[in-house]
């Protein structure tokens, strides 16, 4: 009863890559495979947006940095380290113009 539930709720497409099974756990084992979202794509995807993330002005800095903290943490749960420092460096280099004294302010320290 619940495969043919999980079956009608399905679009076409979807059900027509998926071998026919008779089996709840073995079909949902075959969906599981079939959608799993490959380590590689994930992390290229991460990394692109750690990258190329830029402060649209609109949320708090704070709110912006801890976006980016994220994306490293999930980086490193996919075996990817993202030191420190270069996380600081992304998030200066992506701040615009107007926070241009911060960026100066913190190549003149003599600490990290």
């Amino acid at each position: 009863m619940s495969i043919l539930i999980m079956k009608r709720a399905m679009t076409e497409t979807v059900k027509g890559g998926i071998p026919s099974n008779d089996k709840t756990k073995a079909f949902l084992e075959v969906v599981g495979e079939k959608f799993k979202e490959s380590k590689k794509v994930e992390t290229g995807s991460l990394m692109n947006a750690l990258t190329t993330m830029r402060y649209d002005g609109e949320s708090s800095v704070r709110e912006y940095i801890m976006k980016l903290i994220d994306i490293a943490n999930k980086l490193k749960d996919l075996e990817v380290t993202i030191f420190d420092p270069f996380l600081v460096h992304v998030a200066l280099n992506s701040l615009p113009p107007k926070f241009g004294q911060l960026k100066v302010s913190y190549n003149t320290q003599k600490e990290n």
